[in-house]
């Protein structure tokens, strides 16, 4: 889990001027790790008081747009990574958006989910109808196969069918075919 709040989680002397935290649950009795599987991050803002001419790193970047996003007027000069860039436009596009453009906005993006859904459903639904209909003309290959085989070790008409299922006139047309 990741938590990212304005407001400070742990008051101790350890944790003063620590930004992100990592959290791990521990046994109390044993103080073994519980798991490392299941971690717990928090990102403090409130810690995070780097000014613009200071940010350095991606997490620097990071942690300044998420720090400034609902206050922010102009993307930072000294942001020059183009994920930024685009970042920022967007954020400071739609905070130029009126509250019906922004339902708007949300209300497409809410039919583009949709359409994805039924998107990947349908492609399932075909993939599923592809490979039932490979299952079956694979086996009638295989039958077709056996049939001939049968055939060349002189197996009768009668017998290849009781042993493939196929019937007589069937056999004798994959028989015609094959020549």
């Amino acid at each position: 889990m990741v938590a990212i709040v304005n407001f400070t989680v742990f008051n101790d002397e350890k944790s003063k001027d620590t930004v992100i935290d990592l959290i791990q649950l521990v046994d109390v009795k044993t103080e073994q790790c519980f798991s490392d599987k299941l971690n717990f991050v928090t990102v403090d803002l409130t810690k995070f008081d780097k000014k613009e001419s200071e940010l350095k790193t991606l997490q620097d970047c990071w942690l300044y747009t998420l720090k400034h996003a609902e206050t922010l007027k102009e993307r930072p000069e000294e942001i020059k990574d183009e994920l930024f860039i685009n970042l920022y436009d967007s954020i400071l596009l739609t905070k130029q958006l009126t509250q019906e453009e922004i339902e708007t906005y949300n209300k497409s993006v809410m039919k583009l989910k949709k359409l994805s859904l039924f998107t990947d459903y349908a492609r399932m639904e075909g993939k599923m109808e592809g490979i039932e209909i490979g299952r079956k003309e694979g086996m009638e290959i295989a039958l077709a196969q056996v049939a001939i085989n049968a055939a060349g070790a002189g197996m009768s008409a009668e017998n290849i069918s009781n042993v493939t299922g196929l019937s007589v006139e069937q056999i004798y047309k994959i028989l015609s075919n094959k020549e």
